[in-house]
């Protein structure tokens, strides 16, 4: 009887990585590593795609809220406009969804961050993701009451 219950516990106790021990070894990261894990996340996520939706821009500066912003905002993105990938491969990918939890949760806010640019539009082009930066400056509806 006390086997299956050791055995039991040991189970338990090793989950083999699961979500819980990744948002586990989140918390000691700082946000500078967070973003640069989630950099190298989207160098490595496939960039393949046969149409603009197929196509989703992450990691562009946001203000306090999450929201697109040209006022300085937090970004973890090697562009002003995000890093391009294929959507599905990038929201499949259990540990780049518990990585930007975790840099929503803690890193966004305050003006710490790249200026005046923001998340451009996803394209599809020659079968890959690729991502233009908002031009804060002539935004499309510049002169529009």
């Amino acid at each position: 009887m006390h086997r299956i219950l050791l055995a039991s516990t040991l189970l338990v106790a090793c989950d083999g990585g699961g979500a819980g021990s990744i948002d586990a070894s989140l918390a000691s990261l700082t946000c500078d590593q967070i973003g640069a894990q989630l950099r190298a996340r989207a160098a490595a996520t496939s960039r393949q795609c046969a149409a603009p939706s197929d196509c989703v821009l992450d990691g562009y500066p946001v203000d306090f809220s999450g929201t697109p912003t040209c006022n300085c905002g937090a970004t973890w993105s090697v562009s002003c406009g995000g890093d391009p990938v294929n959507a599905a491969a990038w929201s499949a990918d259990a540990t780049a969804r518990a990585l930007e939890a975790e840099w929503i949760a803690r890193c966004i806010g305050g003006t710490d961050g790249l200026c005046d640019c923001t998340r451009g539009t996803a394209a599809c082009v020659d079968g890959l993701c690729r991502g233009t930066t908002y031009d804060c400056f002539n935004p499309p509806d510049a002169g529009v009451n």
